[in-house]
C-alpha cells in the first residue's frame, strides 16, 4: 500500500518537474523552475550527468 502511494507521487512528480528529451544518441534533463524549463543535465550511454551548477544548486 505504502509503496503504491509512493509511486504514485514520484510519478505524479516526474511528470510536472523533470522532463527528458531524446535526441536518439543523448538525451538532455530539464527540470522545472516556476515558469521555466532549465536543463541540468544529459545522458548518455545509460549514465547520467549533471551540470556542475545544477549539482550546487540541488545540494543547497
Amino acid at each position: 500500500m505504502v509503496s503504491d502511494l509512493s509511486e504514485k507521487f514520484v510519478d505524479s512528480f516526474m511528470d510536472t518537474y523533470i522532463h527528458v528529451k531524446d535526441y536518439g544518441y543523448f538525451s538532455t534533463i530539464e527540470i522545472n523552475c516556476g515558469n521555466d524549463w532549465m536543463t541540468i543535465g544529459m545522458g548518455v550511454l545509460n549514465r547520467i550527468f549533471l551540470f556542475p551548477k545544477a549539482e550546487r544548486n540541488l545540494k543547497h
